[in-house]
């Protein structure tokens, strides 16, 4: 596929996912299923077989913490591979978008009564269509498996469109349950920690989770305006200025891992500049960026691909998050890259 037709694809699906579910959570369960069954069909229409990995999630439903229940389920597509000895590959990104909140930050969901006007304070922070996140990534896993149709590989690889990455699932925050305002929310189905718990570590070679990986070049500074003034600071410590680049994170257990995968993105040539970064590791420092979190709890290398999100992107969880707002020649170069990345490490002889 040239890269005019990589970024065609790109924004084909990009658009239609945004366009036919931008609303795909938990709480809108009609989307977020339609979602699913159209992924479902785009990939066994390339000739692979798909099998749901289907689990029941928990969750609210009103602002009052009424506990509720859905059937989710994850798509996983296993490429077999030659070597029986070899390690698999996984590599995976949610298609569920952020539902509405009352502003950027914010750690519990505001259950709007109907439309607002652009005039109300909220109105940016309502169900976002999710371009960027992650949109953009579910893209490049439907790209990449059509790269991949026909190839032989000699380790096996696992492709997954996770269910449940966003709030409130993210890192199984209100598993156990939280109070906001005396209230106490529980939630419980984060698609890809339930499975990552499937998997047996030591026949895993590493998991690369995508998250928001189509903005670049948007200019300087910190893009979420409400965070607090000591992420911001940190910010400015960690990353460039420059929002050129694609970042590789990870925490400093993973490091051999990430890097090893970035030395091969780094050999394709007219890829976007990589960073990669890692953060210490720490049993009650419970950071992580994406999907990658669940794999680290499983005791499984992962990183994260990403454009930094709300570091580098004013749409981030806003409804303004749509498919024009993404620059796919950089898009569809660093795809391109995580293809022959894919390629090496699934047919070269490493561990």
């Amino acid at each position: 596929m040239t890269t005019a037709a990589t970024e065609t694809a790109l924004r084909n699906a990009v658009t239609h996912i945004c366009d036919h579910f931008p609303r795909r959570h938990v709480w809108n369960p009609a989307q977020l299923n339609g979602c699913r069954d159209w992924l479902r069909q785009q990939v066994e229409q390339m000739g692979y077989h798909v099998e749901p990995d289907e689990f029941t999630a928990a969750f609210w439903t009103d602002a009052n913490g009424t506990a509720s229940t859905l059937k989710v389920a994850n798509l996983l597509i296993d490429i077999p591979g030659t070597d029986p000895n070899a390690k698999k590959l996984i590599i995976g990104a949610h298609y569920d978008a952020r539902c509405g909140m009352a502003e950027q930050q914010s750690k519990k969901p505001a259950f709007f009564d109907g439309p607002l006007e652009p005039s109300h304070p909220s109105y940016f922070y309502q169900d976002t269509p999710g371009a960027n996140d992650n949109a953009s990534s579910v893209a490049a896993l439907l790209v990449l498996l059509d790269h991949l149709r026909g190839k032989t590989l000699r380790r096996p690889l696992q492709v997954a469109f996770w269910v449940n990455e966003e709030y409130p699932f993210y890192k199984n925050y209100w598993a156990k349950g939280r109070k906001k305002d005396k209230i106490t929310f529980t939630a419980n189905g984060l698609g890809s920690f339930h499975h990552a718990q499937s998997l047996a570590p030591e026949k895993i070679l590493g998991a690369i989770a995508l998250d928001t990986i189509g903005c670049y070049d948007e200019g300087q500074g910190y893009a979420s305006k409400d965070a607090p003034w000591w992420k911001r600071k940190l910010v400015e410590q960690v990353f460039p200025k420059e929002h050129d680049f694609v970042a590789f994170l990870t925490d400093y257990r993973h490091l051999d891992f990430t890097r090893q995968v970035a030395e091969l993105f780094r050999a394709v040539p007219d890829t976007p500049r990589l960073i990669v970064r890692g953060l210490p590791a720490a049993k009650d420092f419970n950071w992580g960026w994406s999907d990658d979190w669940s794999f680290w709890k499983r005791g499984i290398p992962a990183f994260c691909v990403t454009d930094t999100a709300f570091i580098r992107s004013q749409h981030y969880h806003r409804i303004t998050d749509t498919p024009e707002t993404l620059n796919y020649p950089a898009f569809a170069k660093v795809v391109r890259g995580l293809q022959e990345t894919v390629d090496k490490l699934c047919t070269d002889k490493q561990e």
